[in-house]
């Protein structure tokens, strides 16, 4: 059976929004509670005397995310392409 050019883009297409689908949204929210919680709790001990006025947690809390959803996404991506038939090179990234 050969596949033609508009049936793998759909494929493909298929693919990325189950991939994007497979992290719920409720659990990005849970996550980002998590560690603003766990940031302020940081910056509580070690004391905020020394950071300046307009210092935030909200700046670290979304690239600490962005790395969670990343990391969820690659576990989820398995090695093997179905399409291809061959493994896929472990730096491919999301």
């Amino acid at each position: 059976m050969k596949i033609t050019q508009s049936q793998l883009r759909e494929i493909i297409k298929e693919e990325l929004l189950k991939e994007r689908a497979a992290i719920p949204m409720d659990e990005i929210l849970r996550a980002e509670d998590i560690i603003r919680k766990h940031l302020e709790e940081m910056f509580d001990e070690i004391g905020r005397d020394d950071l300046t006025q307009n210092f935030s947690t909200e700046i670290l809390v979304e690239p600490i995310v962005t790395k969670y959803i990343n990391s969820r996404r690659a576990n989820l991506k398995p090695r093997f392409d179905k399409l291809t038939g061959r493994m896929r090179r472990r730096s491919i990234k999301p």
